[in-house]
């Protein structure tokens, strides 16, 4: 996915983009998000959202098991920020009305 945007970021700035990050550092994730695009691209947005996690343990590989496991996850678990979704959503919508 970097390689794509870093491809393609002359392009990207002549959009209205929306960024947005699904992590599990739920208590601080505007690093994350920064450091997840370059800076020009995280500069230009016009939304920028954190959009919560998942862990799906019956869809994971045996690979993606084992790095849930290492992060403490013994079920499936969902805490998507339905809000934040429904947000950005809305603020494209109205870019496009």
């Amino acid at each position: 996915m970097t390689k794509f945007i870093k491809k393609n970021l002359i392009h990207f700035l002549t959009k209205n983009i929306g960024l947005y990050i699904v992590c599990a550092e739920k208590d601080n994730p505007e690093p994350v998000l920064k450091k997840s695009y370059p800076k020009e691209l995280y500069d230009h947005a016009l939304s920028k959202k954190y959009f919560g996690y998942e862990f799906i343990l019956e869809s994971m590989n045996a690979i993606e098991k084992a790095v849930a496991k290492s992060l403490g996850v013994i079920e499936s678990k969902s805490e998507l920020n339905h809000d934040a979704i429904d947000e950005m959503a809305q603020q494209f919508n109205e870019l496009s009305s």
